[in-house]
C-alpha cells in the first residue's frame, strides 16, 4: 500500500506543508512487513514537524556560501578550461547543501569513516570545494599533465563515471567495518556504528541500469549488510537527452527503492534549506533503522550532458525555460540579501575570494609536480610491479587439495542428504579428487577458492544452492526442513 502524504496528514498539516513550499509529496512504505508500519509513522512524524525546524542564521550563512562557491567553481571552468568536458554541477548546485549537512552529521554522530560513491554530475565542485582536493592537482590534470610522479606506471581519472562504483563502494565499507569491527564484526556493536556509506545516482541511471536493483536486493542480506546506505538521486530530469517519460515506465526514477521498501523523500532543489532538512531526516531514520532511505532531489541541467552538448537541438522547450531563470546561488542569496541576513558585499567577497583563490591554484599549474601518496596508511609495504615478467608457483600441496576437496562435500554424521546429491555430488567428488582425474568444473573451483581460504586470504560467498546438482556449497536436510 502506498499513501501520498496528503493522504496520511490532517487538513492543516497540507496547507501548512503547501505554504511552506516543502517539496516532499511521497514516501514509499510497505505497512506491515518486517516492521516497516513503525518506520513509516516515524517518517511521517517527522515530515510534519520540518516547517517547523527553523534554520540559524549562521547555517544559513553556511549554506549560500557553499551555494556561491560551487557556481564560482563552475563559471572559473568554464572561463578557463572552455574546451574541456567538466560535468559541472549548474542547476544542481543545491546537492552541495546535502553534502555540507551530511558531513557534519556524521562527525556529531562519531562515525569515524564515510565511504562515498559518486557519478559524474558536480564531482570535481565537491573535491575541491568540500573533500580537500588540491586545485592545482585537478588544473594540471585538465591541462593533460600526468596524475602521477614519473617514476609511477599509473593513471587515475577523476573524471571518469560509472554505476559499477556502487558496489565497489559497498564492498569497500564492509572491508573497512571488518577492519575498525563493525556491526557483526565487533561487539555489542550495528552494522555502520563507525563506517557509513553514502551513494549518489543520477536519475536516468539509477532507474535504467540493473547494477542497482542488484545493489538493493543485497543490501540486506548476510554478508552483504552494511547497515543502510543513505542515497542522494541528482534528478535533473533528463538523461543524456532523453526526458523522463522516454525513459521509464514508473512515476518517479527512484521508485526502484520500492523492491525493499525504502523511504523516499522528494525535495525540490530551489529550496536549499529544504535540503539541510531533509538531508537530517534520511540521516536520522538510517541512524536509527540501519536501513536504506533515498533523497530525490529534483533540480536541472544548465548545460548538455556536458558543456560541449547543446541541448536546445534535442530539448528546445525545456532549454528555453531554463536559459531564462536565474540560478540557485544567486536566488538563494538574493533572499538572504532581502531577509538582512547577507549583504550584497559579502555576496562578492564570497565569490570573488573563491575565484581568486582557484586563480592561484592555476598559476601554480606551470611549477606543479605529481605528488607522491601511493602506497601510504593501510597500503604501506606494497610496491609497484616490476618492469619484468615473474612468474609464481601458485599450485598447492596434494594432500592440502584432497582435504579441501573432501571438506567442501563434508556433512554431519546422522545427516540426512538427499540422495541425488549422495551420488552424483559427494560421492562422486571424493572419487574424482582420490583419484586427482576428471576434475569437473565446480570441483575445481571449490578446490581453488577453497585453499585460498584455507590460507585466510579471502571469504567467499558464490552459491548456496544449486538446481543442477553439482554447483553446492550448502546442503540442507532432506527430510527435515526446519534447519
Amino acid at each position: 500500500m502506498y499513501l501520498t502524504l496528503c493522504e496520511a496528514c490532517s487538513n492543516k498539516c497540507i496547507g501548512l506543508l503547501r505554504n511552506f513550499k516543502l517539496g516532499i509529496n511521497r514516501c514509499y512504505h510497505s505497512e506491515n512487513v518486517f516492521g516497516f508500519k513503525k518506520k513509516y509513522k516515524s517518517v511521517h512524524q517527522a515530515l510534519e514537524e520540518l516547517p517547523f525546524n527553523n534554520l540559524e542564521n549562521d547555517t544559513k550563512i553556511r549554506l549560500a556560501t557553499d551555494l556561491l562557491k560551487s557556481q564560482s567553481f563552475d563559471n572559473f571552468l568554464a572561463k578557463k578550461f572552455a574546451g574541456v568536458k567538466r560535468y559541472g554541477g549548474e542547476g544542481a548546485e543545491s546537492m552541495m547543501a546535502f553534502f555540507s549537512e551530511i558531513f557534519q552529521l556524521a562527525a556529531q554522530d562519531s562515525i569515524e569513516q564515510i565511504v562515498l560513491a559518486m557519478p559524474h554530475r558536480g564531482r570535481l565542485n565537491l573535491l575541491t570545494g568540500m573533500l580537500n582536493f588540491p586545485p592545482v592537482q585537478m588544473f594540471a590534470k585538465l591541462k593533460g599533465n600526468p596524475d602521477f610522479p614519473d617514476n609511477y606506471q599509473a593513471t587515475g581519472d577523476v573524471l571518469s563515471h560509472c554505476k559499477a562504483v556502487n558496489p565497489v563502494s559497498m564492498g569497500k565499507t564492509r572491508a573497512k567495518q571488518m577492519l575498525s569491527k563493525d556491526g557483526d564484526y565487533g561487539n555489542n556493536s550495528r552494522w555502520s556504528d563507525k563506517v557509513i556509506n553514502i551513494q549518489v545516482h543520477g536519475d536516468a541511471a539509477i532507474i535504467g541500469q540493473g547494477i542497482n536493483q542488484e545493489c538493493l536486493v543485497l543490501s540486506g542480506t548476510p554478508h552483504f549488510e552494511i547497515g543502510g546506505s543513505i542515497h542522494l538521486v541528482v534528478n535533473n530530469q533528463l538523461g543524456f537527452t532523453t526526458p523522463a517519460e522516454r525513459g521509464r515506465s514508473s512515476r518517479y526514477c527512484t521508485d526502484l527503492a520500492k523492491i525493499i521498501s525504502a523511504p523516499v523523500i522528494h525535495v525540490n532543489g530551489d529550496y536549499p534549506e529544504n535540503i539541510l532538512k531533509v538531508t537530517k531526516l534520511a540521516f536520522d531514520y538510517q541512524r536509527k533503522f540501519r536501513k536504506e532511505v533515498f533523497i530525490d532531489l529534483n533540480c536541472f541541467r544548465r548545460w548538455g550532458h556536458n558543456e560541449l552538448d547543446d541541448p536546445t537541438f534535442t530539448n528546445p522547450a525545456l532549454y528555453s525555460v531554463i536559459r531564462s531563470r536565474q540560478t540557485v546561488p544567486d536566488l538563494y542569496s538574493e533572499k538572504l540579501i532581502t531577509d538582512g541576513i547577507l549583504t550584497e558585499e559579502d555576496r562578492k567577497q564570497i565569490v570573488n575570494g573563491h575565484y581568486d583563490w582557484l586563480n592561484e591554484h592555476l598559476k601554480a599549474v606551470e611549477h606543479y609536480q605529481p605528488q607522491d601518496v601511493s602506497f601510504k596508511k593501510q597500503w604501506e609495504g606494497f610496491i609497484q610491479p616490476e618492469d619484468v615478467i615473474t612468474t609464481w608457483d601458485s599450485g598447492i600441496d596434494i594432500d592440502l587439495m584432497k582435504f579441501v576437496g573432501s571438506k567442501s562435500v563434508q556433512y554431519p554424521e546422522n545427516f540426512e542428504i538427499h540422495p541425488t546429491l549422495l551420488k552424483t555430488h559427494v560421492k562422486n567428488r571424493l572419487s574424482k579428487v582420490a583419484e586427482g582425474a576428471n576434475i569437473d568444473w565446480s570441483t575445481a573451483e571449490a578446490l581453488a577458492l577453497g585453499s585460498l581460504l584455507f590460507e585466510g586470504r579471502v571469504t567467499w560467498e558464490k552459491c548456496i544452492f544449486g538446481a543442477n546438482g553439482f554447483v553446492v556449497a550448502y546442503i540442507r536436510p532432506y527430510e527435515n526442513h526446519s534447519n
